[in-house]
């Protein structure tokens, strides 16, 4: 959604919009490192990993390319954090806010960037 407020003055909420809800994932992931005792850098580690995309399937055209997405990173530190046996809440936690930022990539991705930021 973009905003006209005078001829030379445009605002853009959809970014803005995303700056916020950025600076409060990552507020939220220092609170969660500080209930951590030792190795409190592994959950921005479980995060970002969880965050990734990775094609499966790419089909070429003449004049068009499609790959089909998925959240890789957040099945693999899943199946990680379920296999080592007992694991604090709060890596489960950094994990799915790393899928729900994969998601939001993957929509960005088949709706282009300008879908979220409103141009």
């Amino acid at each position: 959604m973009v905003i006209h407020v005078k001829d030379s003055l445009t605002i853009n909420v959809g970014f803005i919009l995303m700056v916020v809800i950025l600076a409060m994932m990552f507020n939220r992931l220092i609170k969660w490192s500080k209930e951590l005792k030792e190795r409190r850098f592994t959950l921005y580690l479980y995060f970002l990993i969880s965050c990734t995309n990775v094609p499966l399937y790419q089909k070429d055209d003449v004049h068009d390319v499609f790959r089909l997405w998925f959240p890789l990173g957040f099945v693999f530190v899943l199946l990680y954090l379920l296999w080592t046996g007992k694991q604090p809440k709060v890596k489960f936690k950094a994990s799915l806010m790393g899928f729900a930022v994969a998601l939001l990539l993957l929509v960005m991705e088949y709706n282009g960037f300008d879908y979220i930021l409103g141009k």
